[in-house]
């Protein structure tokens, strides 16, 4: 698939004698640039990761595919008690879930994670993120940074390259969602709601921007400072709030519920469209994964999605399950990961084939009953890279090695968007075990690609 295109940027860099003027141009780059997470740069990788249109059309398909079965999944959870058990949430976050946001999407705004092996298109699923999906702000700066470089300049003297485009697309769907709500208004007021404590304040900046430029008057706005009277949900200015893009998480939202009442209290109203609504979380879960294998759940999907679920969707089971074999699950432990069942941001994850026998037992043991999932460990498939550093001042590595990656599928209005690609050279691919963002790149896309952008600012 995209091995001689990876192998073609290779040869160019070793051609360039490493391309070293050409790193130290894309680090200054990314060192003065908005792609800051968690307060500091985040840490990058020289080449990019080149999608070919094959590869591309399947992803397309795997990411349109998995969201088609996500939505019938949450309408299943609105409409049917049954199906809710599994999930195990508690009855608050049931109720808001089982409520009506007012216009049909199930979706509107999705990252889905996978392990893709780029040889033969076979992929697991990571995770799927809702709401509060990001990193589209670290992919356009690094692909601003490298766009500078001679490396790229010379990929694109041979072939039509460019980055996806993860802003504008948004805000379109973002309008043809809210068109759809059942109180929608001729020019509303957007914010962008997070609790700004814990977002990524640059990346919201962008969105705020765009909406901007597309014609909407448009605030970055704390989930806590909003107020709701007389049928208006305002900021503390008093300005009108008509439709939210939700990037406060769900987890987050429930933590502080008491401080949010009036943002709720506005939606079950309909007084404001909050794009998405609650229901999200039931993809959002880490129990979904054991719940798509439920017979419950096939019985609801057709012949071919029956087939990508079983094909795709790594076996996942509660970790507290009675019965639970400890002594097997040591012996197995290279197979196996656990994970918060609500977490994000790869928080608190523990794979087996990192630690040893006794670790990974203590671990097993510390979080029985604690809301983990037990989850199949997917193959990872590794390509080499060329890392840039982390922080300011810290020398370039010239040496290649190999990555493991991961590969993030946008998901607008239930439309494929683009790629997100982070790798690590360790085994768990986070920010916490080494992770680095990589360049996403269409190369000589179809007519009917997504839209993609030249580079600069979108």
């Amino acid at each position: 698939m995209t091995k001689a295109l990876d192998a073609e940027y290779r040869s160019i860099i070793e051609s360039l004698e490493g391309d070293r003027e050409g790193r130290e141009l894309a680090r200054r780059a990314i060192d003065c640039s908005t792609a800051v997470y968690h307060g500091r740069v985040v840490d990058t990788l020289y080449a990019p990761k080149l999608w070919d249109a094959p590869t591309v059309r399947l992803l397309r398909q795997a990411a349109e595919t998995t969201h088609a079965i996500l939505c019938k999944a949450v309408r299943r959870y609105r409409e049917d008690p049954s199906y809710r058990a599994p999930f195990g949430f508690d009855p608050e976050l049931e109720r808001l879930i089982c409520l009506d946001p007012g216009y049909p999407q199930p979706i509107p705004m999705a990252r889905v994670d996978i392990f893709l092996n780029e040889e033969t298109g076979a992929f697991k699923f990571c995770e799927f993120n809702t709401d509060g999906s990001s990193a589209m702000n670290e992919d356009r700066e690094l692909g601003d940074a490298l766009a500078l470089t001679p490396a790229y300049q010379e990929m694109a003297r041979r072939h039509h390259i460019a980055p996806f485009a993860l802003f504008d697309p948004f805000v379109t769907e973002f309008a043809t969602v809210y068109r759809s709500f059942v109180n929608a208004v001729d020019n509303p007021h957007v914010a962008i709601v997070d609790f700004l404590d814990v977002t990524t304040p640059n990346e919201i900046e962008i969105f705020r921007r765009r909406f901007a430029a597309a014609g909407y008057e448009c605030r970055i706005i704390d989930a806590r400072a909003l107020s709701y009277a007389r049928g208006a949900l305002t900021d503390e200015d008093g300005w009108r709030v008509d439709a939210i893009y939700r990037r406060a998480v769900t987890s987050d939202c429930l933590a502080h519920r008491s401080e949010i009442d009036d943002l709720v209290r506005a939606y079950e109203d309909h007084a404001v469209c909050l794009v998405g609504g609650f229901a999200t979380q039931v993809a959002h879960c880490k129990n979904i994964f054991e719940v798509l294998r439920l017979p419950a759940s096939s019985e609801m999907l057709t012949a071919d999605e029956r087939r990508f679920v079983e094909e795709h969707v790594p076996y996942t089971t509660r970790l507290d399950l009675p019965g639970t074999d400890l002594d097997q699950l040591v012996a197995e432990r290279e197979q196996w990961l656990i994970k918060p069942s609500n977490s994000y941001g790869a928080d608190s994850i523990f794979a087996g084939c990192t630690m040893t026998d006794d670790e990974w037992r203590r671990v097993l043991a510390d979080h029985q009953g604690m809301g983990y999932v037990l989850q199949e460990f997917a193959p990872l498939y590794a390509t080499p890279n060329l890392q840039q550093g982390r922080e300011p001042g810290q020398p370039i590595n010239p040496e290649w090695a190999d990555y493991h990656n991961l590969t993030g599928l946008y998901l607008y209005n239930g439309h494929f968007a683009g790629t997100y690609s982070r790798a690590s050279r360790q085994k768990l691919i986070s920010d916490a075990y080494g992770g680095a963002t990589a360049l996403s790149l269409a190369v000589d896309p179809e007519p009917d690609a997504p839209a993609l952008r030249e580079g600069g600012l979108v």
